[in-house]
């Protein structure tokens, strides 16, 4: 589905249940602004989905569950929907920007505008492979991590996760890996990142628990650039 330049008012919930593609003429001239009522506007629940050159914007409140997108969870622990692509897009509300469950998950060139008190994306299992690269994340006042590795209790998290050629200001953290119901992770990579906390002063990449790395062959953290003003954290 090709969108034309424009602004769209969207009273509802955008759901997807079938492979689309949908697709702005670029994300500076095609914007779908949901309604303030909206908990969660885009909801994603099919494999081969992708998102392109959109600005999609939306509420921020204090519901727990408010988040800009979902990609759901096919079944439970750990079905997950497969190929799932955002690229290009301008992400703009929510408590969270995105809630993901994912297999196959690629989220690039992305600008993430970010005034919630949670973290701008909430991973709560990726699995085959997931790459967060090239995008654009800006925190607020009380915004967390820009990209935070949460299990929900039951989710077995697997496969490479590249995390690369990322702009982060104002986020407390940069990356938070809850790694207690992580299976064989080939590799987790952090390179090339620029990271300013500005006044959000919190550690950048984090591993949480104290993890047992044999599950991980590979850790490789490089390359980025970090500013921070609490010397006590990195």
């Amino acid at each position: 589905i090709l969108i034309f330049p424009g602004t769209y008012t969207q009273a509802t919930q955008i759901q997807i249940t079938q492979p689309l593609t949908l697709q702005g003429f670029s994300a500076a001239d095609t914007h779908i602004q949901f309604d303030p009522s909206l908990v969660t506007s885009l909801y994603i629940a099919s494999d081969d989905v992708s998102i392109e050159n959109l600005y999609l914007s939306g509420p921020t409140t204090a519901d727990d569950n408010n988040w800009l997108f979902q990609i759901a969870l096919k079944a439970f622990p750990t079905d997950l929907y497969n190929n799932i692509n955002i690229s290009g897009c301008i992400i703009e509300g929510g408590k969270r920007n995105g809630f993901i469950y994912a297999s196959n998950l690629s989220i690039v060139g992305c600008t993430f505008i970010h005034s919630g008190t949670e973290s701008s994306l909430n991973i709560v299992v990726s699995q085959e492979y997931a790459l967060i690269a090239g995008n654009t994340f800006q925190g607020g006042s009380t915004s967390k991590a820009c990209v935070i590795y949460e299990t929900g209790g039951n989710e077995i998290t697997t496969g490479p996760i590249i995390i690369r050629d990322n702009t982060m200001t104002s986020f407390s953290q940069f990356v938070l890996f809850d790694t207690s119901l992580w299976g064989e992770v080939a590799q987790v990579l952090v390179k090339n990142n620029q990271i300013d906390h500005q006044a959000r002063s919190g550690s950048s990449v984090i591993f949480l628990p104290i993890a047992d790395f044999t599950q991980i062959p590979s850790i490789m953290i490089e390359n980025n650039t970090i500013v921070n003003t609490n010397i006590n954290r990195l």
